[in-house]
């Protein structure tokens, strides 16, 4: 496939076998081992991807446990994570699509994995985040910067996690959570879960209904007027199945199925004609998986299944649009700890991806990527961690850029931390980049992937714990990105992919956290800052000289986040804050179109309370109390103020066999 980087296997035998004997000597060793003594045996399931996790050293990543916990139920991740301020949204309104984008980077730069797995299409690259349930996982973190080396294609800018912990002995529990709130908005979720001493399984069902009839200040008329927001409904229903066999202390299985149907309007920019836009979009994802731990080794093995259908239907244009995807996924990755200090990791993943669509040309794009990845962890003591890392793909048999990295971890003194870390990265041309045709659009079947070299330097100095903690951190990043894939208008006026532009990201994120007990009033302030600067450092074909050093369009130069939260007993209060600044719409960052900054304001008060085996908790919203009139994309208003009630029941019953 000539997208790919130029070169034969042939001439890069040496490079491929040091792969090979380095990953599976690594498995053969593991499985030799004298395993009597089980120092890893394992007390919950190993999440996949927690191998990986430990050589993450010098990149940030960020738990979001807490902001989970203080956004309440029934958000979508998109909405979490533009409550929390931990990463900055994309959106096209309130039902529009939502992607990430971090430290300026583009939407298809964050690689998306469930349970280690990616689930970012392969025609467009990228995932909604408003079709993932928040309160589907309760272990969820983002990790920022380039991690190819890792988690391959696409983590340039980033790594979204979601994840689930399971916990054996822990009996029966039922769960439900009702939600009412503005423009029609209704929740409902409902789980059961029992665990004994072998076996977990856990049952989730959740619904969402918005209505989204909010009113808006439509300024893209003379005399401006208030309008309501039309053709903008969300339906959403899914099942989320997980089980955990311990098969013994050192072996254990893992299935997990998740099923999810959503219906949404798609309404048109306010400067536009009314839309009739509809997407119904259904999938169903599989993940079985076989963990064992031993006393130098882990190892996972495992395997997913990822099928998804959309229809997209435009009745004023007579447009019906199919499209599906189907995707199929086997790993193994092993770590063997050498010695106390060094540890090692290597493992082979294989993609088969197909997909069809009414404007791909025959049965539809196919591919098969072989990828060998590997790490190799040091750690000196208590106060000193390095890691280098490396990955290799093979799709249908061409070579996409070889991805290392290396990254450290010093502590100076106690509670003062430094970190570094320096990477390449990728991201492979998606199956829409590559192969569609017709409506007004066609592919580049002679893309190049697009390359990046990113590193990064920070400090967090801490002190305290618990109730009792102070902790600042500041991490200065930079990047550039070769071959940066957008579409463009040709001189037919049809749309398609080029390798454009090299990009230059960099930037500077801090962040403060305070936590204080004052006799029974437990005091907690979050607070953020990042400036991001992306500008085009070159210019390639025929896009105009003119947009050379200029910021990238949606990617504000500063935002920030304010959090202050107290308790009292079982009241909890919480006011948060996110500020964004101008964003410009053109590449020639006209200020006459550029979206001026806003700063959006929630709060809510929650009392919660327990009797015998149940808990109840009771929590009433004000979203965007400062009623801005704001957009995250031109044309596509979001909500004013609006407010929310949630009821939450819980029951537990302790396993006492």
């Amino acid at each position: 496939m000539s997208f790919f980087l130029s070169g034969h296997i042939e001439r890069n035998m040496s490079r491929i076998a040091i792969y090979l004997v380095f990953s599976f000597s690594v498995v053969m060793d593991n499985l030799a081992q004298d395993d009597s003594v089980r120092t890893y045996a394992l007390e919950g399931i190993l999440v996949e991807g927690e191998i990986l996790r430990e050589s993450e050293i010098g990149l940030t990543r960020v738990d979001l446990s807490a902001a989970q916990d203080a956004a309440g139920d029934g958000l979508s991740f998109s909405e979490l994570l533009r409550a929390s301020g931990a990463a900055p949204i994309r959106s096209y309104g309130a039902s529009g699509l939502s992607t990430p984008s971090f430290r300026g980077t583009g939407s298809s730069h964050t690689a998306i994995l469930w349970n280690g797995v990616s689930i970012q299409s392969p025609m467009s690259g990228q995932q909604d985040l408003s079709l993932i349930q928040s309160g589907l996982f309760n272990d969820l973190s983002i990790l920022k910067g380039g991690a190819s080396s890792l988690y391959g294609t696409g983590a340039i800018g980033g790594v979204i996690n979601l994840n689930s912990t399971l916990e054996l002995n822990e009996g029966l529990e039922l769960s439900g959570v009702q939600k009412a709130g503005s423009f029609s908005h209704f929740f409902q979720q409902y789980s059961a879960s029992w665990s004994g001493k072998k076996f977990f399984t856990k049952t989730t069902y959740f619904r969402r209904f918005l209505e989204n009839d909010f009113e808006y200040v439509n300024a893209f008329v003379r005399p401006e007027v208030s309008e309501t927001l039309e053709n903008a409904g969300i339906q959403r229903q899914g099942i989320y199945h997980e089980d955990q066999f311990q098969l013994n202390p050192q072996n254990a299985l893992k299935a997990a199925v998740w099923w999810q149907s959503n219906f949404l309007e798609i309404p048109a920019p306010i400067f536009s004609s009314p839309s009739e836009a509809t997407q119904a979009d259904d999938f169903v994802r599989a993940f079985l998986s076989w963990t064992n731990s031993g006393v130098r080794h882990k190892i996972s093995v495992i395997q997913s299944l990822q099928h998804q259908d959309l229809l997209y239907l435009d009745p004023t244009v007579n447009l019906a649009s199919n499209s599906s995807f189907n995707n199929w996924v086997s790993r193994v990755t092993t770590e063997y700890r050498i010695s106390s200090a060094l540890t090692v990791v290597g493992g082979v993943n294989h993609l088969t991806e197909s997909a069809q669509a009414d404007n791909f040309i025959g049965s539809g794009p196919k591919r098969n990527t072989t990828s060998l990845f590997s790490s190799l962890r040091w750690f000196s003591g208590e106060n000193f961690s390095l890691a280098f890392s490396a990955r290799e793909e093979f799709i249908d048999g061409s070579l996409t850029p070889f991805a290392p990295s290396l990254g450290g971890s010093y502590e100076v003194h106690e509670g003062v931390v430094f970190n570094f870390n320096a990477s390449k990265n990728y991201r492979v041309p998606t199956f829409n980049d590559l192969y569609w045709r017709g409506a007004g659009a066609e592919g580049n079947n002679q893309l190049k992937p697009e390359s990046s070299l990113n590193s990064e330097i920070g400090f967090v100095f801490k002190r305290g714990e618990n109730n009792k903690a102070f902790e600042v951190a500041l991490n200065a990043y930079t990047g550039e990105i070769d071959n940066w894939i957008l579409w463009s208008a040709n001189t037919t006026n049809v749309w398609s992919p080029e390798n454009l532009k090299q990009v230059w990201n960099r930037g500077l994120e801090s962040t403060v956290n305070f936590n204080r007990r004052f006799g029974q009033l437990d005091l907690s302030i979050r607070a953020g800052y990042e400036r991001t600067k992306t500008t085009a450092s070159e210019i390639y074909g025929d896009t105009p000289e003119s947009e050379k050093g200029k910021q990238l369009v949606y990617t504000p130069i500063h935002q920030g986040h304010f959090q202050l939260s107290s308790s009292v007993g079982k009241w909890t209060c919480n006011i948060n804050s996110t500020w964004v600044g101008q964003q410009f719409t053109d590449a020639g960052n006209s200020e006459l179109f550029s979206i001026s900054n806003f700063q959006v304001v929630n709060a809510f008060l929650s009392y919660e309370a327990s009797l015998k085996s149940f808990r109840g908790g009771l929590r009433f919203d004000i979203n965007n109390m400062l009623n801005m009139d704001y957009q995250n994309r031109r044309g596509y208003p979001m909500y004013g103020r609006n407010y929310s009630l949630t009821l939450t029941i819980n029951y537990t019953k302790s396993d006492e066999t």
